[in-house]
């Protein structure tokens, strides 16, 4: 009798401990599939884009008494969201950690002023929206940079920079003897021509629209590096995690739409403050 009751209690505790493992493999299983969630699933799954911002005028301006954004890059993306029938969450970005941010999901898409420059095939490029030129920039008065910036190739001349932004990443590889003036990675592009103008730096490279913005605020302290081309034409895109190839299709389809139909040169007509500044893409008709 005792035999035949210890065989029911086994029996019972081995079923018990079954549906335990069994539900921690269930669990495990479905802990995996959403690991392995791509971010255009989750987008779709959820209807809310994770759009990943940095300031940069005039692609993403921040009112600093409202936090109100505004700019290219943003309307660009609540346009695009609006048709595709999504929602954005906004997430404030540091250039420094953008691909490893993009890689673990901290953001779906940097929806901003994304330079296409090599980030070690960790990042994809959607098709650019527009084209914009660099600039260097000195204090006023200074003309040694005129007609020749590869001067700036000597350890006697300091130049500003942030790690991760585009103009930086170049004038690291052409002027590598330069010493540099490094800002933390939570500054704003424009405090490369706050160094410049401390006397921190002699030179930083930034877009024509962020000089514009700095010298209303402080007119007559820089001057334009007087050069025949400028420093470096840049793609714009937007930027997700590298394999994403359906989120980076859809960004693509809907780009393409904005350019043919004209509204992104109605949205760049909005935000260019002074003509020229930047490169339109070429519609696929005159």
């Amino acid at each position: 009798m005792l035999n035949t009751k210890m065989l029911f209690l086994g029996l019972v505790v081995s079923v018990l401990l079954s549906g335990v493992a069994l539900n921690v493999a269930n669990t495990a299983s479905a802990t995996t599939i959403i690991d392995k969630e791509s971010a255009y699933d989750r987008v779709m799954r959820t209807g809310v884009l994770r759009c990943g911002f940095f300031e940069e005028a005039p692609f993403t301006n921040i009112d600093p008494n409202t936090n109100k954004k505004s700019g290219i890059a943003v309307e660009l993306a609540e346009n695009m969201a609006a048709q595709l029938g999504l929602k954005i969450e906004w997430t404030p970005l540091s250039l420094a950690t953008l691909v490893t941010d993009l890689e673990t999901g901290r953001y779906d898409t940097v929806c901003a002023s994304a330079f296409n420059i090599p980030r070690a095939g960790r990042v994809d490029y959607t098709t650019p929206y527009i084209y914009v030129p660099s600039r260097a920039y000195v204090r006023k008065g200074d003309s040694r940079f005129d007609g020749n910036l590869d001067r700036l190739n000597d350890s006697n001349y300091t130049m500003a920079i942030l790690d991760g932004e585009g103009s930086t990443t170049i004038a690291q590889r052409l002027y590598p003897k330069a010493k540099q003036s490094a800002l933390p990675q939570n500054a704003q592009i424009s405090e490369m021509l706050l160094a410049v103008s401390s006397k921190k730096a002699d030179i930083a490279f930034v877009l024509p629209s962020v000089f514009q913005q700095f010298e209303k605020n402080n007119p007559g302290v820089l001057q334009e590096v007087k050069t025949k081309n400028p420093f470096y034409v840049f793609s714009v895109s937007f930027a997700v995690r590298a394999g994403e190839v359906k989120l980076k299709n859809m960004f693509d389809f809907m780009i393409k739409q904005m350019v043919v139909s004209g509204e992104m040169d109605r949205l760049v007509d909005k935000y260019e403050e002074v003509p020229n500044t930047f490169l339109r893409v070429q519609k696929p008709y005159r």
